[in-house]
């Protein structure tokens, strides 16, 4: 064979490493950027239900309170005391 050939086909063999080279990592970047974007909106999510869970517990807690306070303003006795406070 010619030296022409042995340097073309070195120059064929480079250029096609060098190709695949650029085509893989391309598609790798891609592949990353999309588990990033995908990890980033699962870490979203884990937060709004973590935020969601926290108000619905104090939500209960204030709901609970809320009860007590109605208990305590509606019985009878606080009524009677509270009239007999306005007398004095």
């Amino acid at each position: 064979m010619e030296p022409n050939l042995w340097t073309f086909l070195i120059i064929c063999t480079l250029t096609l490493g060098g190709f695949l080279y650029i085509l893989i990592t391309t598609v790798n970047k891609k592949q990353i950027r999309d588990l990033e974007f995908e990890t980033k909106k699962l870490e979203k999510m884990d937060i709004k239900t973590e935020v969601d869970a926290a108000v619905d517990k104090k939500l209960k807690d204030v709901f609970a309170r809320i009860e007590v306070l109605e208990s305590i303003v509606t019985d009878k006795t606080v009524a009677l005391d509270n009239e007999i406070s306005k007398l004095k």
